[in-house]
């Protein structure tokens, strides 16, 4: 039947649904919509940390190239200051040239000074954003900037033609750093006209002059590439290593290289000005790493594995474990420890008891001339064997003679003396441990013979040395060697660390403390006494370590900035002693103060900002002694 359009019903078609107007899908409708909406806010802000730290990547990197191509310009007071009218071309390096504007010296010490500030603004803005980067921007741009300040002449100091002099004064004329001053050389070595330190005797480590030593069949030019590439090499070592120790406490380990590998004044006035500080760094990073690493497979480890090789079903595994971790901490503790501590633990103690019969085995397997025995109970207790003691030279075990056996109900048979020995991991764990050990205080030596600093650290992991004799021996075997090899090339000579430690630097925190207080600047008194709080603080932080034992990362690097704070002769890059222990510590109080400390350098070694105390009868006779012992 026709419609009132003339057309037929088939003619027209379907007719079109309408849309759902129904309650529930306007709300789902919205709440999609809303949900957008939230996702777009949500993800805005998390896009700019990530934004704002790339920039302070990016201006990192630009604010390097920036340094160094001014410095590779020309003679100037950026280039080694000993003969400013002295540059050749192998020594500006393949950056020469690269400035393109012409500018006075003035003019040139600004852009370096605005630069290294503009850095460590983008420098913190990156560590605050840290955890928003992409790893490979990071890694990036610490390999650009590594390899920009390999290109790089050094950077307004001298220090490595003098590590240089040092060892042409042995191979070449046959004087013996540790006696003779560099002035009494042959005034026409190469090496002689670029150095300036000609009235000090060495005060380097005799490890770090050997390889000086090694350095002068190469000539003048080719080692000074060569150190640079070896200093590049160190201090991506020094990462890597600070990246695994981050790993190994849990951390975030790219803040931490980041928070080391950018540091604008360990870049610009230690890897810019090639000092050793990043061998030191790195045997002492070394030392730290071995340290960590061999704790993982600890004693208490090898008890789990052996309490989960008992325990062949799940809840006698569990309770293996649990009188494991009792047993270690025993140990460790030196005393015996109730394990049925209340009425309500007494089921669980009995258990983890019974499931730990074969533990004296293994105990007495890795701890030569002790024995694990359960001790009785006392008269008129009702509770079982509840404590684990540690019994000197046992000569034999006493334990119950049943050990339940996997897989069924009963009990089986199987006395103590039958019980197997340990499974291989927990004996390649022991063992892995002492060689870390031995290895660590090889380490620690090797860094204290390079520069004396890293003996800082050396009673600290003393005390936290899980396994102590080991350690030690690590560390007299390479004294003795160390001992033996300085004696050869040296005699019975050692570095001269007591005038450099007596130079006094005008801006450093001794000199200013000493002014401020009305003293002129750092007097011998002040300096006793910085000493004095010195000592007191490295003996607080021995014990803090040992009180702590897991966490002695915080204490060490206390230790460490107040050596900095209280040095008589301060340089901008001995922040890089600090910033690896900052960098795992889990608190981040050392983190605050190692940017703060990097404050306080930037202004102090730029011109920009004059913190120079008053001139003083004080201030004259510091700056004579400087200037008598630099030509």
């Amino acid at each position: 039947m026709p419609h009132d359009n003339g057309r037929s019903a088939l003619q027209q078609g379907p007719v079109p649904r309408r849309p759902p107007t129904d309650r529930a899908s306007v709300a789902q409708r919205l709440r999609g919509l809303t949900h957008r909406r939230r996702v777009g806010l949500d993800r805005a802000p998390a896009r700019v940390p990530k934004i704002l730290g790339a920039v302070g990547l990016l201006a990192i990197v630009l604010g390097c190239l920036t340094v160094v191509a001014v410095a590779a310009r020309g003679p100037g007071s950026l280039s080694p200051p000993s003969h400013s009218h002295f540059f050749p071309a192998w020594l500006a390096g393949p950056l020469g040239g690269l400035w393109p504007f012409p500018s006075t010296g003035t003019t040139l010490l600004a852009i370096f000074d605005y630069a290294v500030g503009g850095m460590y603004v983008a420098y913190v803005l990156a560590v605050v954003c840290a955890p928003r980067l992409r790893a490979r921007w990071t890694l990036a741009a610490i390999i650009v900037v590594h390899v920009i300040f390999l290109l790089s002449p050094p950077l307004a100091l001298t220090d490595v033609f003098n590590y240089l002099n040092y060892g042409r004064m042995e191979i070449v004329h046959g004087l013996n750093p540790y006696v003779t001053i560099p002035a009494l050389e042959p005034h026409g070595d190469p090496a002689y006209a670029l150095s300036n330190w000609h009235h000090l005797l060495s005060p380097y480590g005799p490890l770090f002059t050997l390889f000086s030593f090694a350095l002068v069949p190469l000539g003048v030019a080719t080692s000074f590439w060569i150190f640079k590439a070896c200093l590049m090499l160190a201090s991506l070592g020094t990462l890597c290593l600070v990246w695994r120790c981050a790993r190994l406490l849990h951390r975030d380990p790219l803040r931490a290289v980041l928070l080391v590998g950018l540091n604008p004044p360990v870049l610009v006035w230690g890897l810019g000005a090639d000092h050793n500080d990043f061998l030191m760094v790195l045997f002492m990073m070394l030392a730290v790493n071995l340290l960590l690493s061999s704790r993982r497979p600890s004693f208490s480890s090898a008890l789990s594995i052996e309490g989960e090789w008992i325990g062949r079903s799940g809840r006698l595994a569990r309770r293996a474990r649990v009188a494991a971790a009792a047993a270690a901490g025993a140990v460790r503790a030196r005393r015996p420890l109730t394990a049925a501590a209340s009425r309500w633990h007494r089921a669980r103690a009995l258990g983890a008891a019974t499931a730990a019969t074969r533990l004296p085995l293994l105990a007495r397997r890795l701890t030569p001339g002790r024995a694990w025995a359960p001790a009785a109970p006392r008269a008129g207790s009702s509770r079982g064997p509840g404590r684990l003691v540690v019994a000197a030279s046992a000569p034999a075990v006493t334990a119950p003679a049943a050990v339940p056996r996997a897989g069924g109900g009963g009990l089986g048979e199987r006395s103590l003396g039958e019980a197997p020995w340990p499974p291989r991991r927990a004996v390649v764990a022991a063992t892995r441990e002492r060689a870390f050990q031995f290895c660590a205080g090889l380490a620690l030596v090797a860094a204290c013979a390079i520069k004396l600093p890293a003996a800082i650290l050396i009673p600290i992991l003393v005390v936290v040395a899980p396994r102590r004799l080991h350690l030690l021996a690590g560390m007299g075997v390479a004294l003795a060697a160390v001992a033996w090899a300085s004696y050869t090339a040296f005699g019975p000579h050692l570095p001269d660390l007591g005038v450099q430690s007596n130079l006094v630097t005008t801006v450093g925190l001794p000199n200013l403390l000493g002014a401020a207080i009305g003293l002129g600047g750092e007097t011998v008194g002040l300096r006793l006494v910085l000493t004095v709080v010195l000592l007191v603080v490295v003996g607080l932080c021995v014990l803090w370590a040992r009180r702590r034992h897991g966490d002695w990362i915080v204490p060490a690097g206390l230790a460490v900035l107040v050596l900095v704070l209280t040095l008589s002769w301060q340089a901008p890059w001995y922040v890089l002693w600090l910033l690896p222990l900052a960098a795992l510590a889990r608190r981040p109080h050392l983190r605050v103060a190692s940017l703060l400390l990097g404050v306080y350098l930037i202004l102090a070694y730029t011109s920009t900002v004059n913190i120079r105390p008053p001139s003083s009868a004080l201030q004259q006779v510091h700056a004579g002694e400087t200037k008598h012992l630099v030509h």
